[in-house]
């Protein structure tokens, strides 16, 4: 509001999440006419802000090689996000899962079909995991979050057949 401006800032209420609608008045006055009404140009419009809820906070390993229940997978955790209803995650930029469950963990077990063919053998290869919290709106909309994300790199065994797909991972680091 006021004389000159030409934008405004949108701040949703602390904590809030979802859709919201406001209405907002234009007017344009020509200083030589202020005094005439009739010859202001006036617009309403109606903005909708949908505000999604914080982006979860991703940490990723890959299993040991030399536990079996944990061979051949991936293990995600994230930090809950408040206000959310699922979470999206993505490997690789590819949508693997939403989880509808109000979880923070989640075990990625099929590694093998987006894996490249090992170069050779101790090659690194890197996997980006990403995650983003959703707010399903009740009239159906869904919100999204912006992603975070975290890079495993899982190495090629040394003792593997160059032209057999990456499944044994060791895990070096995290974003």
């Amino acid at each position: 509001s006021g004389a000159n401006q030409r934008g405004f800032t949108y701040t949703p209420k602390p904590s809030f999440i979802g859709k919201d609608s406001f209405k907002y008045v234009t007017t344009i006055v020509d200083i030589k006419n202020r005094f005439r009404p009739s010859t202001w140009c006036r617009s309403i419009a109606t903005v909708t802000a949908y505000v999604s809820p914080p982006a979860p906070t991703l940490l990723a390993r890959a299993g040991s090689n030399t536990n079996a229940s944990e061979k051949d997978k991936a293990f995600l955790s994230w930090s809950e996000s408040k206000g959310t209803t699922s979470y999206k995650i993505y490997r690789n930029t590819v949508l693997i899962t939403a989880e509808k469950e109000k979880t923070t963990r989640y075990r990625y077990t099929d590694l093998t079909p987006s894996l490249p063919t090992c170069p050779a053998p101790g090659t690194p290869v890197q996997n980006t995991y990403e995650i983003s919290s959703v707010y399903l709106d009740p009239d159906g909309t869904e919100i999204e979050s912006t992603k975070n994300a975290t890079t495993v790199t899982f190495v090629c065994p040394p003792d593997l057949d160059t032209s057999a797909t990456v499944i044994n991972l060791t895990q070096v680091g995290f974003n």
